[in-house]
C-alpha cells in the first residue's frame, strides 16, 4: 500500500545536493573514453590525454 505522506514528494527529496550532483557527474562519465584515458593515465602516473571535442 502506497503511503500517502510520500506519494507527493519527488525522487531524491531530502538527500544531500552536494551527493546527488556527484553520483550524477559520476554516471555521466562512467562509460565514457575520458574515463578510460584518466583510469589508463593514473595508472601509467602519467597526465591524461583528453581529445578536444
Amino acid at each position: 500500500m502506497r503511503d500517502p505522506e510520500r506519494s507527493h514528494h519527488p525522487a531524491g527529496a531530502g538527500e544531500d545536493p552536494a551527493a546527488m550532483i556527484e553520483a550524477l557527474g559520476s554516471a555521466a562519465i562512467a562509460a565514457s573514453a575520458d574515463k578510460a584515458e584518466g583510469v589508463a593515465a593514473f595508472r601509467a602516473k602519467r597526465k591524461p590525454e583528453f581529445p578536444r571535442t
